[in-house]
């Protein structure tokens, strides 16, 4: 007799002859829960969102501030090729200099450098007069405030923009325009800021998982098991405040017995995409184009050595078109208003003296072979420095010798005697 195995039960079946309990399952935050943030996306088209990433983001504000120091930090000087035959002077560096002073053309240089490479432009609203330097004027314009450009032929002829609610129209014969990294004719520029927009928004994504494994580690996810109603437990971990400790009674010596009450999923620390963080992180070194102590520290002399004359090329590049726009649209009208007989030209760093390579000491040195210098003015050249020798003169102090007496003059002195009274 052959044996009928019976036929399983459709499970709807099952539930309904049967009475098969359904798990009951629901979800709520957690006592580990952490507040996260969305991560803001950077526009690559909307200028506001430059200058947002410069203020906001290391990433962005270091090489943008390390170019600017390198490119106008050590100032500026001007040069002349004609001077006076006996006092070696120049009118024209002269007035030039002074107009420099007047504006504080040093230092604004460094804010014009740093918002043009941030916005790809910089507008300078400036007006040239005949005479001294202080009747011009001189305004920096945001590039934010600009709301359009006018130009023909790559010339700007008028902006528009807007401050504070109000609108104010600017002739491009009034401005000195600045700009970085032109494409054709379009006066705007590209802004240095935005090729490294899109690798910002990736990088902080990637920056944002791992926090969010970081933070889960920390909280690990808790799963809360009960045989009874499941929405006193619930309420009071979701209701439960910082610092507070949850409460439960009447249990089973069942549920007293569970070591996994409740059951927590602990994540692995150890993140194995690192890796694709410091890939983003050297793309972004590779576009800037800007010193980064945490490469040059770990390269060799040769290739840190390569990678200086790869800033120091960006950097010239910068400077050469700061330097043309100075003197088109400052020195050159300015010599041309006050009958100045020569444009001055546009120097970067320390103004040179000449004698930067004579060594002092190789001068003091022949000076006391020769006898130009004395002792004494050796011993002072010696004290400026800060090195004091002290007094030390050959000449001793003699000692104070008894005054010798004349022979005549002590037999007239009569001397006591021992016993008198």
């Amino acid at each position: 007799m052959s044996e009928i195995t019976p036929r399983k039960q459709p499970s709807f079946l099952r539930r309904l002859f049967f009475g098969e309990r359904v798990l009951e399952a629901d979800v709520g935050s957690g006592i580990f829960r952490r507040p996260t943030g969305g991560v803001y996306h950077y526009k690559p088209n909307q200028i506001k969102d430059y200058f947002s990433a410069y203020l906001d983001n290391d990433l962005i504000r270091g090489p943008v501030d390390d170019l600017v120091e390198q490119t106008i930090g050590d100032g500026y000087f001007t040069s002349v090729e004609k001077l006076t035959p006996k006092k070696r002077k120049s009118r024209s560096k002269d007035y030039i200099d002074a107009y420099g002073e007047v504006f504080n053309f040093d230092a604004n240089l460094v804010n014009i450098t740093r918002l043009n490479l941030i916005g790809g432009f910089c507008p300078v609203e400036r007006k040239l007069v005949k005479g001294p330097p202080e009747k011009n004027s001189f305004r920096i314009v945001h590039p934010v405030t600009v709301t359009d450009i006018l130009s023909e032929g790559g010339i700007v002829t008028k902006i528009k923009q807007k401050v504070g609610g109000q609108s104010n129209t600017i002739e491009g014969k009034n401005l000195a325009w600045f700009v970085y990294s032109p494409m054709g004719n379009d006066p705007r520029g590209v802004s240095y800021v935005r090729g490294m927009i899109s690798l910002l928004n990736t990088l902080n994504e990637a920056t944002d998982d791992v926090d969010r494994i970081l933070k889960r580690y920390i909280g690990p996810l808790a799963i809360w098991k009960t045989r009874d109603d499941i929405d006193n437990i619930k309420q009071a971990v979701i209701n439960r405040e910082q610092g507070q400790d949850i409460f439960i009674g009447k249990m089973r010596q069942e549920d007293v017995e569970n070591t996994s009450f409740p059951y927590l999923i602990q994540i692995d620390p150890r993140v194995p995409f690192w890796q694709y963080i410091e890939y983003l992180d050297r793309r972004i070194f590779g576009y800037t184009r800007a010193s980064n102590i945490w490469y040059v520290r770990n390269a060799t002399e040769a290739s840190a050595r390569e990678m200086d004359a790869i800033v120091q090329r960006h950097v010239k590049s910068i400077q050469r078109d700061i330097k043309r726009t100075v003197e088109r649209d400052f020195f050159a009208p300015l010599a041309e208003l006050n009958n100045l007989y020569e444009v001055p030209k546009m120097n970067f760093g320390v103004e040179t003296t000449g004698v930067e390579d004579i060594r002092p000491d190789l001068v003091i040195t022949k000076g006391l072979e020769l006898g130009f210098i004395s002792d004494a003015e050796y011993r002072f050249l010696l004290k400026t420095i800060g090195i004091d020798l002290g007094d030390h003169d050959d000449d001793e102090e003699e000692e104070e010798e008894e005054p010798e007496i004349d022979d005549e003059l002590e037999a007239e002195i009569e001397l006591p005697e021992e016993d008198a009274i």
